[in-house]
């Protein structure tokens, strides 16, 4: 159980440092809305909309995106089913990957005593590691 607690707080932190840095350029959404009536259609498109709006929001305080198209078409008639269209570009600096690598390997390594004596034991075994370097 410590151990997956580790990998897990060593992944986020690891995944911080790579979405910080990741952009997402030049998304193009384009997505027809059909349901079997027309007020169904209208309330479907709204809705889509509120939650694609929610979803940039969220998003964007984690990944820098930068929007070229965002289009929500309610279809009345039902024949743009298949129109869906999709298109963005990620880039980021390979040199990251290095970086969430050595993140995720400090994280990992870091051991945190879980209770006071513990905590304490831990204490007097580094000052006693540090007297004996200093009496060498």
């Amino acid at each position: 159980m410590a151990l997956a607690k580790r990998l897990a707080r060593a992944g986020a932190a690891a995944m911080q440092v790579v979405l910080h840095h990741m952009r997402v350029k030049g998304i193009q959404l384009v997505l027809p809305v059909h349901t079997a009536e027309a007020s169904g259609t209208a309330l479907l498109a709204g809705r889509v909309q509120g939650g694609i709006g929610a979803l940039r929001a969220a998003l964007s305080g984690h990944i820098k995106l930068r929007f070229k198209r965002l289009q929500i078409i309610p279809d009345f008639t039902g024949q743009r089913g298949s129109e869906l269209f999709l298109a963005c570009k990620v880039v980021f600096n390979p040199v990251i990957m290095f970086k969430a690598g050595f993140v995720f390997l400090r994280i990992f390594r870091r051991r945190r005593p879980h209770s006071k004596a513990a905590y304490k034991r831990a204490i007097a075994q580094k000052k006693a590691r540090a007297s004996g370097a200093n009496a060498a």
